[in-house]
């Protein structure tokens, strides 16, 4: 029956042993990297999967963030755009408030939810191999309207000691989002 504990006790140091020295799951390289990519790609999946064709929407956007908080859309060279999508293609767009900027940087929501997902990628692999070396954290948040396009789309930096600069982050935000009949501009 001692023997049996003895075994039982030598098997579980073994296995401690075992990950000390194989080394635990424990990847620091993303520790920093916040994105929450699961719900990102649910909402995404639930828009493609309405296939909402034509709507139309007003995008606003600046630049810059203070002590990590998104700031207001209007806080750094602000611009709104109210942009028609006919057939899942921006057919064409007015200029609310341009901010330096003579088009929109998206042009559709499924633009926009693929621009997103390829900067994050871009950037996911940048900061795993290098991005350490200047940047504590990157926070990328999105926000998700009823019908699963974008509301809102923010990242900021919080830099290391040394390494600061002036503008750190950007954001955008969609508003009066309406599904519109074909060929009804």
């Amino acid at each position: 029956m001692k023997s049996k504990y003895v075994f039982s006790i030598v098997i579980i140091i073994m296995g401690i042993f075992c990950l000390i020295i194989t080394g635990c799951p424990n990847d620091k390289s993303m520790e920093g990297f916040n994105f929450d990519e699961k719900t990102f790609m649910s909402n995404w999946n639930s828009w493609k999967a309405q296939n909402i064709q034509n709507y139309s929407f007003v995008l606003h956007g600046g630049t810059g963030s203070y002590n990590n908080q998104i700031m207001p859309l209007d806080a750094h060279m602000p611009f709104s755009f109210k942009i028609f999508v006919i057939d899942g293609i921006m057919d064409s767009f007015e200029i609310v408030t341009n901010g330096g900027i003579g088009t929109p940087p998206f042009t559709s929501i499924s633009q926009m939810y693929q621009s997103i997902y390829d900067s994050v990628q871009e950037t996911k692999k940048w900061f795993e191999k290098s991005g350490h070396e200047v940047i504590n954290s990157i926070t990328i948040n999105v926000g998700y309207g009823s019908m699963h396009y974008i509301k809102s789309y923010g990242r900021t930096y919080d830099y290391r000691k040394g390494h600061e600069v002036s503008e750190n982050g950007l954001s955008y935000g969609v508003s009066d989002f309406q599904i519109i009949e074909h060929g009804g501009v």
